[in-house]
């Protein structure tokens, strides 16, 4: 941790696309980048953004107007992050600048808990919020909303993911404890599955690859499905050690390697691999 953390409760983090940055923001109204290389010494130096100079000790990069809830970095915009916050504003932002894309009042004054970049389909992008719904945006800056989802009218909608592997498919967490998956062709169809497992609001949904889908919940447990044939009833397994009764606590995975991390709420981080569902 930096001198300057700890200002607040960290609501996310996010690896820039090039793994040499580590943005973090909150209830401070903060964006923090922090510079990978002071850590990890064997990463490559080169800051065309001007970034990683900015970053060294982990200095304020960008004040906003709201606390900080979710962020995203844009993986076709060199530099470039969507947030989301407690006020339902998605902002489009360049970092290094400071310089606003885009300000869109997204979801009714209601807390946006997720942002995700397709890394597939540029400039496409979904939030999803305490209004009960999920909305695809397209085009540079947030130009338009092209569509809105509601799974369940009476769940808010936690998490939202875009498969790394296939250019239509998308997931949703809802409160209401199932995870949600859609074909982007067909959303008049509505969810093309509805993944049922976990026994309190799911909070998390993370691709890992093109054909599995890993889901979290505060139930205290983590969920993987296998999405390769039929639309699976139950999960191909499930992990547990960890935490999590209350708080949304984090989920990350690194899909080529199998591995999924989550927080606690034993103040300690769990990893898992795809292979057994104890911690490693």
């Amino acid at each position: 941790s930096g001198g300057s953390a700890g200002a607040g409760i960290v609501c996310a983090l996010e690896f820039s696309p090039d793994g040499r940055l580590l943005a973090a923001g909150g209830v401070d109204k903060q964006i923090r980048l922090y510079n990978l290389s002071s850590f990890f010494g064997d990463l490559e130096d080169d800051d065309e953004l001007g970034l990683l100079t900015d970053a060294a000790d982990g200095a304020v990069v960008q004040r906003m107007p709201s606390k900080v809830s979710c962020i995203s970095w844009s993986p076709f915009m060199d530099g470039v992050m969507t947030v989301g916050d407690y006020d339902g504003v998605l902002l489009q932002l360049h970092i290094a600048s400071g310089h606003q894309l885009s300000d869109v009042d997204a979801h009714g004054g209601r807390k946006i808990w997720s942002v995700a970049h397709s890394s597939r389909r540029p400039h496409l992008a979904a939030s999803a919020a305490d209004d009960r719904t999920a909305r695809l945006w397209a085009g540079r800056g947030l130009a338009a909303c092209v569509a809105t989802l509601q799974p369940n009218p009476r769940a808010s909608v936690c998490c939202v993911d875009f498969s790394p592997e296939h250019d239509h498919m998308l997931a949703l967490a809802c409160s209401d404890r199932v995870s949600y998956l859609y074909d982007l062709r067909r959303l008049a169809g509505g969810p093309l599955a509805a993944l049922r497992h976990h026994s309190r609001p799911a909070s998390y949904c993370r691709f890992l690859g093109g054909d599995r889908l890993v889901t979290a919940a505060t139930d205290a447990s983590l969920a993987l499905w296998d999405l390769r044939n039929a639309v699976p009833q139950l999960p191909a397994r499930v992990f547990r050690g960890h935490r999590n009764e209350k708080n949304f606590v984090g989920l990350s995975v690194r899909w080529p390697d199998g591995l999924v991390a989550c927080g606690s709420e034993c103040s300690r981080a769990f990893a898992y691999h795809t292979s057994w569902s104890d911690p490693l």
